[in-house]
């Protein structure tokens, strides 16, 4: 039954409600920096500035006025998770270490405080991003200098803040909105219900175990493994959702690397990628809380062509990155079978509200 579950919802989609506009936006954000790059002679840098764009993706169901008010939150954590990617791109070692780092926090953070989609997976992907931009050529990364790498992200995401609060400079958009909600009110305060603490203390435990596995093939690379294993295991106690989630992400990578394929035998350049990979951001946000496989088809090619720039190999990229992923789900089945017990209450203590 469980098989047959699994099997219908990579033909189905889960019920949601509209998200056109967060769609419209996150597609816009990505496709400008790419293009004012073009436009300024720098294709190249404007790509790599689109990592920071990933911030459009955030806050996708909740209003215009509460975006305004929570995404400047996201933006410093992409920011800091890049500057963190940068800091361990010197050897083997340091990256695994600031890998570690991001994921155990962004897995603790984003639980406790209820960010939502696309979860705390994201920052550790930027962190990863960040080791392979800043990371010397001899070691198989881009060889940037740490300082660009930031000021490539931070733009980005600063550029993604702003299209997503532009609509409310009309007045009309911008009455229509909710009465808007106090940050704390957003996100809630610090804190775990036993769905979310199982779920954070298995990605932890995940991101420890990608780690270690990481010790045994290219450090700037390992951060592939963690974050697979993480966006698996980010739905909860569920089994179920879990394997359904791990199936997704599996067949989602295998798809999205063969695009990244066809891409680089494509080669579009310039303005023509800056539609494509708009189109590819804007899908994502649009489905990845209905059809999470179809989201990844679409991320991989993205992911892949901003951090993997520097190689010339794209099969090989491609090849790493099904595999790497094929690792990072069976970490997160392992962890899966691992019993973890309730957070007790005290006894003293009220029940907390839900935010």
């Amino acid at each position: 039954m469980a098989e047959r579950g699994i099997a219908s919802s990579l033909v189905r989609f889960a019920p949601g409600g509209p998200r056109w506009p967060a769609a419209v936006q996150a597609g816009i954000a990505m496709f400008l920096p790419i293009t004012i790059g073009t436009a300024l002679g720098a294709p190249q840098l404007g790509l790599l500035a689109g990592t920071g764009a990933f911030a459009a993706m955030y806050g996708g169901g909740i209003s215009r006025l509460d975006r305004v008010r929570a995404l400047p939150f996201v933006v410093i954590a992409l920011i800091l998770s890049a500057g963190l990617g940068v800091l361990g791109s010197g050897s083997h070692t340091t990256a695994l270490i600031v890998v570690l780092i991001s994921g155990i926090l962004s897995s603790i953070l984003s639980a406790g405080y209820n960010v939502g989609a696309p979860g705390a997976f994201m920052f550790t992907l930027v962190t990863g991003i960040g080791v392979q931009l800043a990371a010397p050529r001899t070691s198989g990364g881009a060889g940037l200098p740490g300082w660009e790498v930031i000021a490539l992200v931070a733009a980005g995401a600063i550029l993604a803040y702003l299209v997503v609060i532009a609509p409310l400079i009309v007045p009309r958009i911008r009455r229509a909105q909710p009465v808007r909600t106090p940050v704390a009110g957003i996100f809630g305060r610090f804190g775990f219900d036993d769905n979310s603490y199982l779920a954070t203390v298995r990605m932890v435990v995940a991101v420890v175990l990608g780690t270690l596995v990481g010790i045994g093939i290219d450090g700037h690379r390992g951060y592939w493994i963690v974050c697979t294993a993480m966006a698996i295991l980010s739905v909860g106690h569920s089994r179920r959702l879990t394997l359904e989630r791990g199936t997704h992400r599996v067949l989602g990578t295998l798809l999205g690397a063969g695009v990244f394929l066809l891409l680089a035998l494509m080669q579009p350049h310039g303005f023509v990628l800056a539609i494509i990979l708009g189109i590819f951001q804007g899908v994502t946000q649009l489905v990845i809380s209905r059809h999470y496989g179809l989201a990844l088809t679409l991320i991989t090619p993205l992911a892949l062509l901003i951090a993997g720039n520097s190689h010339v190999n794209a099969e090989a990229v491609a090849f790493e990155r099904v595999l790497d992923t094929v690792i990072g789900a069976i970490i997160a089945a392992g962890v899966l079978l691992v019993t973890v017990p309730r957070p007790r209450r005290r006894s003293s203590e009220a029940p907390v509200e839900p935010a």
